[in-house]
């Protein structure tokens, strides 16, 4: 039982790593813009950033679109 939670945690690290770096390296560093949470966010980080010279970063943006999704799934 421990080993089954312990390799979905695992799991879950390395889908979360993979997508960060794929976001960072391939996706903003390209002005590709995604579909669904992450697009909104570099679409919003983008905006902030070209018209309000305001520096928010997408993973936080990314992570306040995602935490009123997490509170509703709870």
């Amino acid at each position: 039982m421990f080993l089954m939670e312990a390799r979905r945690i695992i799991v879950v690290i390395l889908g979360s790593l993979l997508l960060a770096l794929s976001l960072n390296f391939f996706l903003i560093g390209a002005n590709v813009y995604s579909s669904g949470f992450t697009g909104a966010a570099q679409l919003v980080s983008s905006i902030f950033n070209d018209f309000l010279n305001i520096q928010i970063s997408t993973g936080v943006l990314l992570f306040i679109f995602n935490v009123p999704v997490f509170i509703l799934g709870w």
